[in-house]
């Protein structure tokens, strides 16, 4: 859902609860092989203007922004800023495959997590996880796939403790581990036993898995 200005996103039960209105054909496709709508930086809209770039951005945007904060920062916000409606209208929407962006804020003694997209957000990683298992207690039909990635700034234990936030929050509404994205997850007449899929890059241990 890139951002387009003055086209308003149409909200109706076809696009919110699209996958339970899905015709009984599909209910045996495997859900890889369906086209699963999806929001790049899906956490964009939130961005604090006021945040320190990430980390890993080239040292001579850094540098301008430095320099130039009133010129380059309004610049950088407005590039970053790929999605213009919060999560859960994303999910009203229909957006079903989520891309986020995970990291620790430097200098920060918490364990708080924040998505970033060049700049960090306000909302936090625990608070958005919360607002899409609460839209999942209301759309028991509906399946989630989360693709987190990037992990800037954590370590082994804040990877822990994201984990840990996921099993907490949504419980048996995680997929189980599965060793290959090819292992079949589908849609049933019943509600599915498990509603989110969550993909975790891994670049601090160098591999991909589901979390359960």
């Amino acid at each position: 859902m890139a951002a387009l200005e003055n086209i308003p996103l149409v909200h109706d039960e076809c696009w919110e609860e699209w996958m339970s209105l899905l015709p009984q054909d599909l209910w045996d496709v495997p859900l890889y092989n369906l086209a699963i709508p999806g929001s790049h930086d899906a956490m964009s809209y939130c961005l604090d203007l006021n945040s320190p770039i990430v980390t890993s951005q080239p040292w001579i945007l850094k540098m301008a922004d430095h320099a130039f904060p009133c010129i380059i920062r309004p610049v950088i916000f407005k590039w970053a800023t790929t999605q213009e409606v919060d999560i859960v209208e994303q999910l009203k929407a229909g957006i079903r495959y989520f891309d986020l962006r995970i990291a620790h804020r430097p200098k920060d003694g918490s364990q708080d997590l924040y998505y970033t997209h060049v700049l960090f957000t306000v909302v936090t990683v625990l608070e958005a996880l919360q607002e899409i298992n609460l839209w999942l207690e209301n759309h028991k039909r509906e399946i989630i796939i989360l693709a987190c990635s990037h992990f800037e700034g954590m370590t082994e234990s804040l990877h822990e403790h994201l984990i840990s936030s996921l099993k907490y929050i949504f419980g048996s509404k995680l997929c189980p581990v599965m060793p290959s994205i090819h292992n079949e997850v589908q849609m049933t007449k019943e509600p599915p036993a498990h509603q989110l899929m969550c993909i975790h890059l891994n670049l601090y241990m160098c591999i991909m898995k589901y979390v359960c």
